[in-house]
Protein backbone atom coordinates (compact mmCIF):
# COMPACT_ATOMS: atom_id res chain seq x y z
CA UNK A 1 0.00 0.00 0.00
CA UNK A 2 1.38 3.37 -0.99
CA UNK A 3 0.17 6.47 0.82
CA UNK A 4 -0.10 8.19 -2.57
CA UNK A 5 0.77 7.45 -6.22
CA UNK A 6 4.48 7.72 -7.08
CA UNK A 7 5.40 11.39 -7.58
CA UNK A 8 9.15 11.20 -8.25
CA UNK A 9 11.27 9.26 -10.73
CA UNK A 10 12.72 7.13 -7.89
CA UNK A 11 9.26 6.30 -6.53
CA UNK A 12 8.03 5.41 -10.06
CA UNK A 13 11.07 3.17 -10.65
CA UNK A 14 10.50 1.37 -7.34
CA UNK A 15 6.78 0.93 -8.09
CA UNK A 16 7.73 -0.61 -11.44
CA UNK A 17 10.19 -2.96 -9.68
CA UNK A 18 7.48 -4.07 -7.26
CA UNK A 19 5.10 -4.77 -10.17
CA UNK A 20 7.82 -6.71 -12.02
CA UNK A 21 8.48 -8.82 -8.89
CA UNK A 22 4.78 -9.63 -8.56
CA UNK A 23 4.29 -7.70 -5.31
CA UNK A 24 0.56 -6.94 -5.14
CA UNK A 25 -0.67 -3.42 -4.43
CA UNK A 26 -3.90 -2.19 -2.93
CA UNK A 27 -5.70 1.13 -2.66
CA UNK A 28 -6.24 1.13 1.12
CA UNK A 29 -4.04 0.43 4.12
CA UNK A 30 -6.73 -1.68 5.81
CA UNK A 31 -6.88 -4.02 2.78
CA UNK A 32 -3.08 -4.34 2.72
CA UNK A 33 -2.92 -5.20 6.41
CA UNK A 34 -5.89 -7.56 6.61
CA UNK A 35 -3.84 -10.78 6.75
CA UNK A 36 -0.19 -9.95 7.40
CA UNK A 37 2.09 -11.56 9.98
CA UNK A 38 4.52 -8.59 9.97
CA UNK A 39 3.80 -5.02 8.89
CA UNK A 40 6.49 -2.58 7.67
CA UNK A 41 6.12 1.12 8.46
CA UNK A 42 7.96 3.12 5.80
CA UNK A 43 5.48 5.99 5.52
CA UNK A 44 7.48 8.95 6.86
CA UNK A 45 11.16 9.31 7.66
CA UNK A 46 13.45 11.61 9.57
CA UNK A 47 11.89 14.71 8.04
CA UNK A 48 8.69 14.34 10.08
CA UNK A 49 7.85 17.69 11.64
CA UNK A 50 4.08 17.52 12.03
CA UNK A 51 1.47 14.97 13.03
CA UNK A 52 0.49 12.36 10.41
CA UNK A 53 -2.51 13.46 8.35
CA UNK A 54 -4.57 12.38 5.36
CA UNK A 55 -3.71 8.99 3.90
CA UNK A 56 -0.67 8.62 6.20
CA UNK A 57 -2.94 9.08 9.24
CA UNK A 58 -5.20 6.34 7.82
CA UNK A 59 -2.10 4.13 7.46
CA UNK A 60 -1.03 4.75 11.07
CA UNK A 61 -4.49 3.84 12.34
CA UNK A 62 -4.59 0.72 10.15
CA UNK A 63 -1.15 -0.38 11.44
CA UNK A 64 -2.33 0.05 15.03
CA UNK A 65 -5.51 -1.91 14.36
CA UNK A 66 -3.99 -4.84 12.44
CA UNK A 67 -2.37 -6.44 15.50
CA UNK A 68 0.75 -7.62 13.61
CA UNK A 69 4.22 -6.70 14.87
CA UNK A 70 5.58 -3.63 13.08
CA UNK A 71 9.07 -3.10 11.67
CA UNK A 72 9.68 0.63 11.22
CA UNK A 73 12.14 1.97 8.67
CA UNK A 74 14.42 4.70 10.10
CA UNK A 75 11.91 5.60 12.83
CA UNK A 76 8.23 4.97 13.56
CA UNK A 77 5.76 7.27 11.84
CA UNK A 78 4.53 9.93 14.27
CA UNK A 79 7.82 10.21 16.21
CA UNK A 80 10.05 13.30 16.17
CA UNK A 81 13.55 12.19 15.12
CA UNK A 82 15.32 14.93 17.11
CA UNK A 83 13.46 14.68 20.43
CA UNK A 84 11.75 11.28 20.71
CA UNK A 85 8.42 12.98 21.42
CA UNK A 86 5.12 11.99 19.82
CA UNK A 87 3.97 14.32 17.08
CA UNK A 88 0.40 13.28 17.90
CA UNK A 89 -1.54 10.54 19.66
CA UNK A 90 -1.63 8.77 16.27
CA UNK A 91 1.81 7.17 16.07
CA UNK A 92 3.19 3.74 15.25
CA UNK A 93 4.43 1.36 17.97
CA UNK A 94 7.26 -0.69 16.47
CA UNK A 95 8.64 -4.02 17.64
CA UNK A 96 11.75 -3.38 15.52
CA UNK A 97 13.20 -0.18 14.06
CA UNK A 98 15.81 -0.41 11.32
CA UNK A 99 17.59 2.94 11.23
CA UNK A 100 20.05 4.06 8.59
CA UNK A 101 23.44 5.75 8.84
CA UNK A 102 23.38 7.01 12.42
CA UNK A 103 21.22 6.74 15.50
CA UNK A 104 18.74 9.59 15.68
CA UNK A 105 18.35 11.25 19.12
CA UNK A 106 14.64 10.40 19.09
CA UNK A 107 15.47 6.69 19.07
CA UNK A 108 17.41 7.07 22.33
CA UNK A 109 15.19 9.53 24.27
CA UNK A 110 11.90 8.57 25.90
CA UNK A 111 9.18 8.02 24.90
CA UNK A 112 10.80 7.29 21.52
CA UNK A 113 13.19 4.68 22.92
CA UNK A 114 10.23 2.58 24.06
CA UNK A 115 8.18 3.32 20.93
CA UNK A 116 10.96 1.99 18.66
CA UNK A 117 11.33 -1.48 20.15
CA UNK A 118 14.64 -3.10 19.23
CA UNK A 119 16.81 -0.70 17.18
CA UNK A 120 19.16 -2.02 14.48
CA UNK A 121 21.61 0.40 12.84
CA UNK A 122 22.43 -0.18 9.15
CA UNK A 123 25.66 1.29 7.75
CA UNK A 124 25.03 3.26 4.56
CA UNK A 125 28.56 4.59 4.07
CA UNK A 126 28.46 7.82 6.05
CA UNK A 127 31.96 7.14 7.41
CA UNK A 128 33.29 7.36 3.86
CA UNK A 129 31.56 10.73 3.46
CA UNK A 130 33.11 11.88 6.76
CA UNK A 131 36.60 11.09 5.42
CA UNK A 132 35.95 12.93 2.15
CA UNK A 133 34.22 16.02 3.58
CA UNK A 134 34.49 16.02 7.40
CA UNK A 135 33.08 19.56 7.70
CA UNK A 136 29.69 18.29 6.48
CA UNK A 137 29.26 15.71 9.23
CA UNK A 138 29.63 17.44 12.58
CA UNK A 139 27.27 15.61 14.94
CA UNK A 140 24.73 17.50 17.04
CA UNK A 141 25.03 14.91 19.81
CA UNK A 142 27.09 11.90 20.80
CA UNK A 143 26.35 8.73 22.75
CA UNK A 144 28.49 8.28 25.86
CA UNK A 145 29.89 4.78 26.06
CA UNK A 146 31.83 3.11 28.89
CA UNK A 147 35.12 3.60 27.03
CA UNK A 148 34.50 7.37 26.87
CA UNK A 149 33.92 7.58 30.60
CA UNK A 150 36.94 5.40 31.39
CA UNK A 151 39.15 7.78 29.43
CA UNK A 152 38.03 10.70 31.64
CA UNK A 153 38.87 8.97 34.91
CA UNK A 154 42.29 9.83 36.30
CA UNK A 155 44.90 7.10 36.62
CA UNK A 156 45.57 6.09 40.22
CA UNK A 157 48.79 5.03 41.83
CA UNK A 158 49.23 3.21 45.15
CA UNK A 159 50.84 6.30 46.69
CA UNK A 160 47.81 8.54 45.99
CA UNK A 161 46.18 10.14 49.03
CA UNK A 162 42.44 10.69 49.26
CA UNK A 163 42.99 14.27 48.09
CA UNK A 164 44.52 12.97 44.86
CA UNK A 165 41.47 10.86 43.98
CA UNK A 166 38.83 13.56 43.80
CA UNK A 167 36.36 15.13 46.19
CA UNK A 168 32.62 14.67 45.64
CA UNK A 169 30.24 17.02 47.45
CA UNK A 170 26.62 15.89 47.79
CA UNK A 171 23.74 18.07 48.94
CA UNK A 172 20.76 15.82 49.44
CA UNK A 173 18.76 14.05 52.09
CA UNK A 174 17.25 10.69 52.89
CA UNK A 175 18.01 7.41 51.20
CA UNK A 176 19.01 9.06 47.93
CA UNK A 177 21.82 10.87 49.72
CA UNK A 178 23.15 7.64 51.24
CA UNK A 179 22.99 5.79 47.91
CA UNK A 180 24.74 8.66 46.12
CA UNK A 181 27.53 8.76 48.70
CA UNK A 182 28.07 5.01 48.46
CA UNK A 183 28.08 5.26 44.66
CA UNK A 184 30.70 8.02 44.75
CA UNK A 185 32.98 5.89 46.93
CA UNK A 186 32.52 2.84 44.70
CA UNK A 187 33.33 4.97 41.64
CA UNK A 188 36.70 5.77 43.24
CA UNK A 189 36.32 9.17 44.87
CA UNK A 190 38.93 9.77 47.57
CA UNK A 191 36.69 11.97 49.70
CA UNK A 192 32.91 12.28 49.82
CA UNK A 193 31.20 15.08 51.73
CA UNK A 194 27.49 14.69 52.37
Amino acid sequence: WAARPPATPDASANAALCAAMGIPTTSTAADALSSVSVAVDAMLGTGQRAAPRGTVLAGVRALRACGAPVAAMDLPTGLAADTGQFLSEDHVQAALTVTFGRHKPGLLCEPGATLCGEVVLIDIGLDLARHCRPELLTPDASILEPTDISAWRPLRTPSDAKWDRGHVAIRAGGGAAVLTAHGAFRAGAGLVTL
